[in-house]
């Protein structure tokens, strides 16, 4: 049941949350400088919710977030009042159904509408989940509560034997139950990252590389946490730091500009052939991975970026309608999320 908090042994006492965390925002060696194994946020700081593992369970195995899974709004809130913004999740709810039975896929449940109340009143906290590896299912195998319309959910990609980037055949694929696009991206399933020992008295700093989209999500909120920095810390308009320029962007400005910013990620066949055989967005990989230079605009960058990012308060009702005009050359390409 319970972990004892004075044991050394008890703190991640499976491994899985300390590889998310390291995928997310590891730091290894030089302070904020990238070094080997180092998360593509380095410098960002870690809330922890340690949820802790028994394995047997019929519902997260998870038994810090209850059996039935308890109301997940609690759970955002206490990281939200910590001062986190952005909200990694790498389980699925197996919703009552025990190992090894398939529990219900791609469906909006409780916990999937709980996270849509969360962020609607919390409309600048992001929220993330992995699709899941259950895509030798089919279609809409995507675990819940990922799902949920104000989540951005991410399935998984890796590096294959001819070198080329390629959708990984276990990631979860869509539709949802409900004919909803998800997943919204993918991110690297194959991910070099922190490890643990399970004894945090030794202060061990081993890496290892796992698959799974477990590490898809928190390395995509990694994308998320340089996102939110660039509006914060002003560099929208101008492209450069300007702290009387920023701004706290929206949730659901961070998810725009990573789809904004993603390029599709090509299939592989069962010969190990690659090809893009497939149009963006899909039920396979959303809008693809994202490459954030492709939608972030710095001093200098021929491409440029432009937002409207208001509070619901000020936003269009129905009926209503606004109107952007941009003046684009025939050579520009344009994208618009």
């Amino acid at each position: 049941g319970c972990d004892d908090p004075s044991s050394p042994l008890a703190y991640d006492n499976q491994g899985h949350g300390t590889h998310a965390a390291g995928a997310a925002g590891a730091d290894k060696g030089a302070p904020l400088f990238h070094d080997y194994a180092d998360a593509l946020a380095p410098g960002a700081k870690l809330v922890i919710l340690d949820a802790g593992f028994i394995g047997g369970d019929s519902c997260t195995q998870r038994p810090g977030l209850g059996c039935p899974t308890r109301d997940l709004r609690p759970v955002l809130e206490q990281a939200y009042l910590q001062g986190a913004r952005i909200h990694s999740n790498s389980w699925g709810d197996l919703q009552g159904v025990p190992p090894p039975f398939t529990p219900p896929t791609a469906n909006y449940s409780a916990g999937a509408a709980q996270i849509d109340d969360f962020v609607f009143n919390h409309p600048d906290m992001v929220v993330l989940f992995n699709t899941g590896n259950g895509g030798a299912l089919g279609r809409s195998s995507l675990s819940a509560p990922g799902v949920a319309k104000n989540s951005i959910d991410v399935g998984g990609a890796y590096i294959n034997n001819n070198g080329d980037l390629t959708v990984s055949d276990y990631s979860g694929r869509g539709p949802t139950r409900d004919g909803r696009l998800k997943p919204d991206l993918i991110g690297p399933d194959f991910v070099l990252a922190a490890d643990s020992d399970l004894d945090v008295s030794t202060r061990n700093c081993n890496v290892s590389s796992q698959p799974g989209t477990s590490w898809s999500s928190p390395t995509v909120a990694g994308a998320a946490a340089l996102v939110r920095p660039y509006f914060v810390d002003g560099f929208y308009p101008s492209g450069s730091r300007n702290l009387a320029a920023g701004r706290n962007p929206s949730a659901a400005l961070v998810k725009a500009v990573l789809i904004a910013s993603a390029r599709p990620a090509p299939l592989e066949d069962s010969a190990g052939v690659t090809s893009f055989a497939e149009a963006v967005p899909s039920f396979r990989q959303g809008f693809g991975m994202p490459v954030l230079d492709d939608a972030l605009y710095f001093s200098g960058d021929a491409s440029k970026l432009r937002i409207v990012d208001r509070a619901q308060t000020e936003g269009l009702a129905s009926g209503q309608s606004y109107t952007m005009r941009l003046k684009v050359t025939s050579d520009q390409a344009v994208r618009a999320v």
